[in-house]
Formats: C-alpha cells, sequence, structure tokens
C-alpha cells in the first residue's frame, strides 16, 4: 500500500534547471530586440535627416522662382533687387543656414533659418558650400560639379547628392562608406 501512495504524490513547481533555461531565452530575445529596435532608431532618424535636407533644398529653389520676399523676419528689409536664395552648408557643425540675397552686395545677404542636422555628416567639399539658386528660374549658380556626401554619423551609410544647374536634386541610393 505504501508503494501507490509514494506514486501518486505529484512534485510542485519548477526545477532550478527550467528556470534558468526559460530565463536564458527571455534575455536572449530581449537582447536581440533591443539591438534591432536601436538599428532601426538609427536607421529612421538618418532618414529624417536626408528628408530635411532635401526639403531644405527644394524649398530654396521653388522661393527663388517665386521671388518669394515673406519670411516672417524681414518686415523692414528693403527686397526690390532679389537676387535669389542661399543654401550654405556648414560641414564643421552638420548645419544649413538659409539666406535670402536682396541685392549684389554682402549686406544684402539676411539669415532667415539655420538647420542643424541629428545624424548626419556633410562631406566632400571644404569646411563651407555656398548653393545659390538665383531668380527667375531658380538655377544654381555657380554648377557644383561633384555630389554632396551625406554620411551618418552613427554608422558606415552614405548618401549622394547631386544639384543639377536647372532640374532636380537627385538623392542616390544608401551605400557603405
Amino acid at each position: 500500500m505504501r508503494i501507490i501512495f509514494e506514486n501518486h504524490i505529484k512534485e510542485k513547481g519548477f526545477t532550478l534547471v527550467e528556470m534558468i533555461v526559460a530565463l536564458t531565452i527571455i534575455l536572449l530575445f530581449a537582447g536581440t530586440s533591443f539591438f534591432v529596435y536601436k538599428n532601426i532608431s538609427r536607421d529612421k532618424t538618418f532618414e529624417t535627416d536626408i528628408e530635411l535636407f532635401n526639403s531644405i533644398l527644394n524649398k530654396a529653389r521653388e522661393r527663388a522662382i517665386a521671388r518669394d520676399i515673406s519670411p516672417a523676419n524681414l518686415a523692414n528689409v528693403d527686397c526690390t533687387n532679389f537676387v535669389g536664395y542661399n543654401i550654405v552648408l556648414d560641414s564643421n557643425d552638420s548645419t544649413a543656414h538659409e539666406q535670402i540675397v536682396c541685392g549684389p552686395t554682402p549686406a544684402d545677404i539676411i539669415d532667415i533659418n539655420t538647420y542643424t542636422f541629428q545624424n548626419i555628416n556633410l562631406t566632400n567639399f571644404g569646411s563651407n558650400l555656398n548653393i545659390s539658386f538665383t531668380y527667375p528660374r531658380g538655377e544654381l549658380s555657380p554648377t557644383i560639379n561633384s555630389p554632396i556626401i551625406i554620411q551618418n554619423s552613427t554608422a558606415s551609410r552614405c548618401v549622394n547628392v547631386t544639384i543639377n544647374s536647372i532640374g532636380p536634386i537627385n538623392f542616390g541610393d544608401e551605400y557603405d562608406c
């Protein structure tokens, strides 16, 4: 009778080995998902900066074509000799300075906005590159012969940007750099 009673006693709970195996599996999934999320977040920030760069250039070209002299900080500025818009890229601090050109002298150039990129470095030119879009056709002056390279500052990913004298601003595919 004693033998039958001992066989019916069930052990309750998990063994130490089962708990270690389950914890190891959970930690592996958590660690993997953390690194995947980190890479996706980094790539998304890079894409956002590329889109910002594209919108800055396109907005300056469109404003030059439209002879738009209406930015809010130009209330008391005479811009009757409108020339166009400049985008000055600074590779030292990864910024783009938007300027309106109201005449032929440097005093006629007025800063409108400064954009700071979060996750990119601008390369393939010296410390500054002045991109001028002139009225009435939004022409690029002077012509930029080599592409601007946008490099992801946290990963080895790059995109080439070519700006045609008249026409579209072309962004190449991402590549390892």
